[in-house]
């Protein structure tokens, strides 16, 4: 912990996290998502970048391709009739 607390000091903790290469353990950090590959930072995830489909299912506990694709339409739909 003692190493985390210095990383912030100075830094954003994603960038600390990317480039001394350490996994973040902060799972009540808004930012934790379960993702060894990106140092478990959503932050780091998405600089890469648009996800996949498939890798959106696979973060959100092996949801289908098709089944992100509905909740993507539900929610835009949703959207447009807030906006309306």
């Amino acid at each position: 912990m003692k190493q985390e607390t210095h990383l912030v000091n100075h830094t954003t903790c994603f960038c600390a996290h990317h480039k001394n290469n350490i996994h973040c353990n902060k799972k009540s950090c808004r930012q934790w998502i379960n993702y060894p590959k990106k140092m478990n930072c959503t932050i780091l995830l998405a600089q890469d970048g648009p996800l996949t489909l498939e890798l959106i299912g696979e973060l959100l506990g092996g949801l289908s391709r098709m089944r992100i694709c509905q909740v993507i339409s539900t929610i835009k739909n949703k959207i447009k009739t807030m906006i309306s």
